[in-house]
């Protein structure tokens, strides 16, 4: 083999790598990004938790003040 086919061989190699690392690069990106979506979600769903959870405690607390008052109880002290 001549000088110029080894050249050509030498950069057909690198150009090879270079697509495959790219491509890899690219992946990983895409997995990163995924996993700062999950992330997102994870959070926006405890935040909807909490303020379930914050609307059925009112809730509750509204009933019992209503079922004590119909029954002629006096209202609990409120403990935060």
């Amino acid at each position: 083999m001549d000088h110029c086919c080894i050249d050509d061989v030498a950069n057909a190699e690198r150009k090879e790598k270079r697509k495959e690392g790219i491509a890899a690069k690219r992946r990983e990106e895409a997995q990163e990004e995924e996993r700062q979506k999950e992330e997102v979600k994870k959070e926006e769903g405890k935040e909807e938790e909490a303020e379930e959870n914050k609307r059925k405690k009112a809730w509750k607390e509204k009933r019992k003040k209503e079922w004590r008052k119909r029954h002629g109880l006096k209202p609990t002290a409120q403990v935060s």
